[in-house]
């Protein structure tokens, strides 16, 4: 197990933990303690969500990198002005013109939820 999805299993639980009581949810007894003391197999179920979101954000973001890398080569290849020793920078600058844009949209949905 990667230590990183044992770090975030932790997190979790603690998120979980927090949120429940803000929302006047009993836990059980037996898991309201730190993540090393919950039952093996609470653990395991909290271990195994973490693996589980961590795959299908990296399954998430690969896809609109790959399809973000894809529309900014074909923009590349049409600008004839723009030199090959250029390519990479170029490349770079357009993911992360993309990624600007995507991060101010779902901030703006966010603010728009709230209001």
């Amino acid at each position: 197990m990667i230590k990183n999805t044992l770090k975030f299993a932790e997190w979790m639980h603690d998120s979980y933990e927090s949120i429940s009581e803000d929302q006047n949810w009993k836990t059980q007894k037996k898991c309201q303690v730190a993540f090393k003391n919950l039952p093996k197999r609470n653990q395991a179920v909290m271990i195994r969500m973490a693996e589980r979101i961590k795959i299908q954000f990296h399954m998430f973001f690969d896809k609109i990198i790959n399809e973000t890398l894809k529309n900014s080569e074909e923009k590349f290849n049409k600008k004839r002005s723009v030199k090959t020793n250029q390519r990479e920078d170029y490349l770079l600058m357009e993911f992360q013109k993309f990624l600007h844009l995507r991060i101010k949209k779902k901030v703006r949905e966010e603010i728009r939820k709230k209001i």
